[in-house]
């Protein structure tokens, strides 16, 4: 929880006391959501996943099974090995099992890690998009309902705390937006060769996570 939450309060340091209040209240309430969605679960099922099993199970097993056997390095051996060839997933699987990695730092993998990251992914798309609404010059108190709405959203609050995609997808996707939407004066923010590289590095870990859909 501290260390997904300073990493999210660092990255938004700079940008103002209203996106880190917009960051520490997302984060806060997404983190509560996830233990009690997790506790739900967990009393109805036995364990923390909808029906005792599903795609979040799945994707912390594989995770964990590619942190446990292969390096950082590896990610061409998770088709084949960890899962089937035609697994359209391999990029969030891969993204598991380097949180997988990081959790052994704090004593080994727990649900609630990739859960607390997708509450931190959650967090930041709401400063994101008050960041984006100001860069539209959209009212201060516009820009700011709008973020709170993208992160306090309920069904993006119940994605956002199970081991799923969807969520680090729409960070990466409002990412993209941010980048090439000009300023007051219509200028970008980087020269174009620079938002071309920016803007590939965002698209691959998109298609990745979500070939069969993207």
């Amino acid at each position: 929880y501290l260390v997904f939450g300073l990493l999210g309060l660092a990255s938004v340091w700079r940008s103002g006391s209203t996106p880190i209040r917009l960051y520490a209240t997302v984060y806060g309430l997404a983190a509560v959501a996830a233990v009690l969605l997790a506790w739900h679960y967990t009393s109805a099922y036995g364990v923390p996943y909808a029906g005792g099993g599903s795609d979040e199970l799945f994707f912390e097993a594989n995770g964990r099974a590619f942190a446990a056997h292969y390096g950082v390095f590896d990610y061409g051996m998770i088709k084949g090995n960890i899962v089937d060839e035609w697994e359209s997933t391999t990029g969030y699987i891969y993204l598991m099992g380097l949180l997988a990695t990081f959790s052994e730092w704090f004593g080994g993998f727990h649900t609630m890690v990739p859960r607390l990251f997708n509450a931190m992914c959650l967090s930041l798309v709401a400063v994101i998009s008050y960041q984006i609404g100001m860069r539209l010059q959209l009212q201060k108190r516009t820009a700011i309902a709008a973020a709170l709405f993208a992160g306090g959203f309920p069904f993006l609050m119940w994605v956002s705390v199970q081991s799923l995609r969807d969520i680090v997808q729409a960070l990466l996707l409002l990412l993209l937006v941010y980048l090439w939407l000009p300023d007051r004066s219509q200028r970008w923010r980087y020269p174009v060769p620079v938002l071309l590289l920016l803007t590939a590095l965002l698209i691959i870990p998109v298609w990745e996570m979500r070939k069969a859909s993207s």
